[in-house]
C-alpha cells in the first residue's frame, strides 16, 4: 500500500538493508508548489434515512450481525438477527 501511495503521488522509496543492522526506508514525496489560500468547508453531512420496516439480518459474523443490527436500529428500522440462512428462512414465515 506504502509503495503504491508513493509511486501515485509521483516519489520514490530508497531501502538500505544490512544483516543483524536492520533496515532504514526513506520516503520521498514531491514538494508542495503552493499552500492552497483558503481552506474549502468540509462537505455538509447528510443526515442518516430513517424508516420503520422490519429487516431480517442474516449473518454468520457475530460482531458484524451485532455492529450492522446495532446501526439499522439506530436508524429506526426493528432488527430481527440470523445468525445463519436456514435460521433465517425458519424467522421469515412467521413475520409475514
Amino acid at each position: 500500500m506504502v509503495y503504491g501511495f508513493i509511486k501515485q503521488s509521483g516519489g520514490h522509496i530508497d531501502l538500505d538493508t544490512q544483516p543483524g543492522l536492520g533496515s532504514i526506508f526513506k520516503l520521498y514525496l514531491p514538494e508542495v508548489e503552493a499552500v492552497p489560500s483558503s481552506r474549502e468547508s468540509p462537505p455538509e453531512i447528510e443526515p442518516m434515512p430513517h424508516g420503520q420496516e422490519t429487516v431480517l439480518l442474516a449473518e454468520d459474523d457475530t460482531a458484524v450481525r451485532a455492529l450492522t443490527s446495532h446501526v439499522l436500529q439506530t436508524c429506526g428500522y426493528t432488527v430481527l438477527e440470523a445468525a445463519h440462512g436456514g435460521e433465517a428462512l425458519r424467522m421469515a414465515p412467521a413475520r409475514r
